[in-house]
């Protein structure tokens, strides 16, 4: 779950792979998706966008959420195995190219094209990699917590102190 600890921070931008919106409801923004999220669902058929959480009562009693047109409405997220849906990549790239620091969080940096984004951040940029496993850009960051991001974000908003003085 996201912490609104980052959301709390002045001048931050997110960029994440995740659906879930909890960067949202953390009150973070701006908030980039790379691959969509769940909070607005389109019909494959003609288009029209609805808000998910009003399908929900349709899809527990184990029906499919039909449009009034007899299309089928997805949430606007990327599946495994989709293509990501066309956007403009430039605005990523942008963000990052402007950025202090960069916090990799909880990624493997193994799904592109997002895996390629902390690549374009400026040459004096901090890097900070929080990962269980290690990630191709260990050797280039300032400080590399290859722990569970969880129980980190746990640590960090209960007592940041005594986590800093340990990760040191």
């Amino acid at each position: 779950m996201q912490s609104p600890m980052l959301a709390s921070w002045d001048n931050v931008t997110v960029v994440t792979q995740n659906v879930d919106d909890y960067h949202q409801c953390a009150g973070s923004s701006p908030v980039y998706t790379v691959h969509g999220n769940h909070i607005h669902s389109s019909c494959q058929a003609c288009g029209e966008q609805v808000i998910t959480e009003g399908l929900f009562f349709i899809i527990e009693d184990g029906e499919i959420p039909y449009c009034a047109c007899g299309g089928v409405y997805k949430p606007n997220i990327t599946f495994f195995g989709e293509m990501l849906p066309e956007y403009n990549g430039t605005e990523f790239v942008k963000v990052m190219s402007e950025v202090n620091l960069v916090l990799v969080l909880g990624t493997s940096l193994a799904v592109y094209p997002t895996a390629s984004l902390p690549e374009y951040r400026p040459w004096n940029a901090r890097l900070v990699v929080i990962n269980r496993d290690p990630t191709p850009l260990n050797h280039e960051a300032q400080l590399v917590i290859n722990e569970d991001l969880c129980e980190v974000m746990e640590k960090l908003t209960s007592n940041p102190w005594s986590f800093h003085l340990q990760a040191l």
